[in-house]
């Protein structure tokens, strides 16, 4: 859900935007993209946890506006995960303080970050010659 901001008008609002804008294209698709690695997006009412975009995908793309899972209601998210593979008219990108500009360089200091893993090693496996 996108919240409203204080000063921008109801005409400004991305709602309102996209609306007017695919208005004679009920096929055009539109949606809500997030960055998968904000942490701060839930707390600006985008939740893009993988628990909230996992389901949101078939219904997401293919319903119409009639269906209150459509893609152009603008209420729920995909991340760039979940939107790999589907092509759509326009996109709102939900991207928030994952990657900033900071003393003039690029940072992802706010980002979630990966959990570093050990690498697994390949088992051991003798070598055996067999003869004839």
């Amino acid at each position: 859900m996108i919240p409203r901001r204080p000063g921008i008008s109801k005409r400004g609002h991305p709602k309102v935007y996209f609306a007017d804008r695919y208005r004679d294209q009920p096929l055009a698709r539109f949606g809500l993209l997030a960055s998968s690695r904000d942490k701060d997006l839930p707390s600006f009412g985008v939740d893009n946890g993988y628990q909230a975009t996992k389901k949101v995908h078939g219904p997401w793309y293919g319903d119409d506006k009639r269906s209150a899972a459509s893609c152009r209601h603008l209420r729920e998210a995909v991340t760039e995960f979940g939107a790999q593979g589907l092509e759509l008219d326009s996109v709102l990108p939900a991207w928030g303080t994952d990657v900033v500009r900071d003393a003039g360089k690029w940072s992802d200091s706010n980002a979630r970050k990966y959990k570093k893993s050990t690498p697994h090693r390949a088992a051991a496996c003798p070598s055996r010659s067999f003869g004839l």
